[in-house]
């Protein structure tokens, strides 16, 4: 299950959330502000792999890194693995305004 502008942090999540029947692997991503953003995903299985955000590259532009760290505070995208498929988990309600480098 895919949530997003889950707008909590570790320290206000409410406590029904903490622990979700049926849902026993849970990954959430918070915005550095809290209140702002999030995404949370709630896994059945457990997954080979959990990212968070954009993964730098060895090859990204100075321009590239401070994009996606910028994006990565907001706590807007979680990429689970399983043994056949990704699911991405994004809210990505400003993208353009993140990504404008890439149409240099």
């Amino acid at each position: 299950m895919c949530l997003q502008e889950i707008k909590c942090s570790e320290k206000t999540k409410p406590d029904e959330l903490k622990t979700i029947k049926n849902y026993p692997h849970t990954y959430w991503s918070y915005a550095e502000q809290s209140g702002l953003h999030g995404v949370a995903t709630l896994c059945k299985t457990e997954p080979k792999n959990v990212v968070y955000g954009f993964p730098e590259d060895s090859e990204d532009t100075d321009k590239e890194v401070a994009a996606k760290e910028n994006f990565n505070k907001e706590g807007r995208l979680i990429t689970v693995e399983f043994e056949k498929f990704f699911l991405i988990n994004a809210c990505n309600v400003e993208f353009s305004m993140h990504f404008a480098f890439y149409r240099d």
